[in-house]
């Protein structure tokens, strides 16, 4: 399996558990990677840190519910995993530059985070990416003025 199948299997993983409590560690276990792996591989693939990717897809769906469902703000800001009306709000507002009530009055359109899917022609270019010729220097160890001493 390759870190790009390995990143869209804990991507899949997110999605599937996108409402619920989950940790980095976690998904990470989930893809069979050491913590550190995945946040760094994550981050590399996607742009976006294993938090920063859930709030945005959190915010997103939440987004949606407020447009075409006529629950109660508060409910939605639980329903996605947050404590309060507030902490909601506040995010919704940093993310969107518009409240949630007033984002529900106004109904424009605005771009959230879709789910992201890698596909194979997404990574193979970057896989089989031709370098023009070149000539490479290498240093076995540190030593003063490398430069001058090449």
């Amino acid at each position: 399996m390759t870190i790009y199948e390995q990143i869209q299997k804990s991507v899949d993983y997110i999605e599937e558990n996108l409402f619920t409590r989950m940790t980095s560690d976690q998904v990470a276990q989930s893809v069979f990677m050491s913590s550190r792996s995945f946040y760094n591989y994550f981050w590399t693939i996607t742009g976006y840190s294993f938090k920063e990717y859930v709030i945005k897809r959190r915010l997103t769906e939440a987004m949606k519910f407020l447009l075409f469902s006529e629950e109660k703000i508060l409910t939605i800001a639980l329903e996605i995993g947050y404590v309060s009306h507030e902490a909601f709000s506040r995010a919704f507002k940093n993310e969107f530059g518009i409240s949630p009530f007033h984002f529900r009055e106004s109904r424009q359109p605005l771009k959230g985070l879709e789910k992201i899917n890698l596909t194979k022609e997404m990574y193979m270019g970057v896989i089989k990416k031709k370098l023009p010729e070149m000539k490479v220097v290498c240093f076995k160890r540190f030593i003063p003025e490398p430069e001058q001493k090449a």
